[in-house]
């Protein structure tokens, strides 16, 4: 699976989005309605037998394509079309904030805009910790994009 992001930038919603600036792993002549099965080991988080964990992922491709030109014509107060503006294009603009924090190891994802410090935690009763994060999203605002930040707590079990 890692081949397919080879020099491909790519952000995931935390959900079950992908974006990607290119096709991954897909020959479109061939592979009109293409759905790509694929199984991933994570060395590093293990099962409860020791073992790597295993996932098996199924890709469908979905050619959508996001227009944040729209965006730009929005910020710059000049005629846009509504149709090509959507929350999409947020979501992308959101995923790809998130994906900055999450290239930093001490940081971990949860849901699709919150990022909380995995350094950053407090052991509280029955084997709980809190983790101290940040909830942003990214909105259009007059002139220009707002990036709201908010903090947030969050609870994860103790690892065993």
């Amino acid at each position: 699976m890692e081949d397919w992001f080879h020099k491909v930038v790519y952000a995931y919603d935390g959900g079950s989005t992908l974006y990607t600036t290119s096709y991954l792993g897909f020959d479109k002549a061939k592979d009109v309605k293409a759905v790509v099965k694929e199984e991933i080991s994570i060395a590093n988080l293990q099962n409860l037998d020791g073992e790597p964990t295993r996932y098996k992922v199924i890709i469908n491709r979905l050619d959508t394509i996001i227009e944040l030109t729209q965006i730009n014509k929005y910020i710059n107060g000049e005629e846009f079309e509504w149709e090509f503006f959507s929350d999409e294009a947020f979501n992308v603009l959101n995923s790809l904030i998130h994906k900055v924090g999450m290239e930093n190891e001490k940081y971990i994802q949860s849901g699709n805009s919150s990022i909380y410090n995995k350094e950053n935690k407090k052991n509280i009763n029955g084997g709980v910790e809190l983790c101290l994060g940040w909830f942003s999203t990214v909105r259009p605002g007059q002139g220009s994009l707002f990036i709201n930040v908010n903090p947030t707590y969050t609870t994860f079990y103790q690892p065993l």
